[in-house]
């Protein structure tokens, strides 16, 4: 389960209260896996129970109290474990239904399919424009967390694979859209 490797990795740099996840979650991977905050809180749970993770309280007074987790020597062998086993057709398994929807855009009027291709258009640009504050976490992450000052290389890698796909995205929104204009 990728959540669960997701807040190993994440553990693995330093100790986090669920909160901390969440945050970490929506300012550096939000464009590659969303995620709620009652799953990490589920999976806390759960890694905790699989001696995965440990916690201790912090007393807070002006605040309700909080629990920081740490990765434990399991944890790390898990995660060490997923990373060198992962089944990279993985990788390749897509389910889009955007796709799925383009695919039969042929029962819409020619004006409605345009619509939505330039609001996928809008969309993306958007979405590449945001890749910005992810760009911006990376370097905060790597100043707080990163004990070898290597994994920024990383981070900044599956940031750049975003931008790349945004650009192709924006590529093909481009030409669907040109497409529809020319021959309908």
């Amino acid at each position: 389960m990728a959540l669960k490797h997701g807040i190993l990795g994440l553990l693995n740099y330093g100790e986090m209260s669920g909160y901390d996840l969440m945050k970490t979650f929506e300012k550096s991977l939000h464009y590659f896996w969303h995620v709620k905050t009652s799953q990490i809180y589920l999976e806390l749970d759960n890694m905790t129970k699989a001696e995965l993770v440990v916690f201790r309280k912090e007393i807070q007074e002006s605040r309700p109290n909080k629990n920081i987790f740490m990765i434990t020597e399991k944890g790390r062998a898990e995660l060490r474990k997923w990373l060198s086993q992962y089944d990279i057709k993985k990788a390749f398994n897509m389910k889009n239904e955007f796709l799925m929807i383009v695919f039969f855009l042929n029962e819409l009027p020619k004006e409605e399919a345009l619509r939505i291709l330039e609001n996928y258009k809008k969309q993306c640009a958007e979405e590449k424009e945001s890749l910005k504050a992810a760009n911006d976490a990376v370097q905060v992450f790597k100043d707080i967390y990163s004990v070898n000052k290597k994994e920024h290389i990383f981070w900044h890698l599956t940031v750049k694979q975003g931008e790349l796909c945004y650009d192709a995205c924006l590529e093909w929104a481009d030409y669907a859209i040109e497409v529809i204009k020319n021959e309908l």
